[in-house]
């Protein structure tokens, strides 16, 4: 097998195992009270920066993009947003929300420049717009979708503490 098929099994394994476990990291907030959700977002960032210091050194330390970092706190800043989300309108609706987000996103970075990126020009302009389209459409259709949330996801011990009045006199 050469090089580019070798290059191309990888990159079908690694979206397939990304595809897979998309999103399953937040899981276990439907279970778990999380709060405000600060503690875990700082688990969060610090869990992923140790894997990403292990493939640093895996990689034996290649060349350092300090713009890279950006984009790192941003994506962390929007991530202190998920507690929140998935407590009120769930964990389907908001990824189906946050990908439609991205998607428009790279769609319009990639097809107009932005972001330091050339724009590309595509063969069928017109089907490009329509599917764009209908991207928003869906993502429009997303927010009439109605979540059935419970209100409280954590069993509360009710049982006062003293059952009787004691007076001290």
């Amino acid at each position: 097998m050469n090089n580019n098929a070798t290059d191309l099994t990888i990159g079908f394994i690694s979206s397939t195992v990304a595809i897979v476990l998309f999103g399953s990291n937040f899981v276990p907030l439907k279970k778990y009270d999380t709060g405000d959700g600060m503690f875990l977002q700082w688990v969060l960032c610090a869990a992923i920066w140790l894997v990403a210091v292990v493939v640093n050194l895996i990689l034996h330390c290649p060349k350092f993009w300090p713009f890279a970092m950006v984009g790192g706190c941003i994506w962390a800043t929007g991530n202190i947003a998920v507690v929140p989300i998935i407590k009120t309108i769930g964990l389907g609706l908001g990824l189906l929300i946050w990908g439609s987000f991205n998607a428009l996103t790279g769609w319009a970075s990639s097809r107009f420049g932005w972001f330091g990126m050339d724009a590309e020009e595509v063969s069928k302009p017109l089907l490009n717009y329509i599917g764009a389209g209908l991207s928003i459409v869906s993502a429009f259709i997303f927010l009439f979708i109605k979540s059935e949330i419970p209100k409280s996801t954590c069993s509360v011990d009710t049982t006062p503490l003293i059952t009787e009045h004691v007076s001290i006199e």
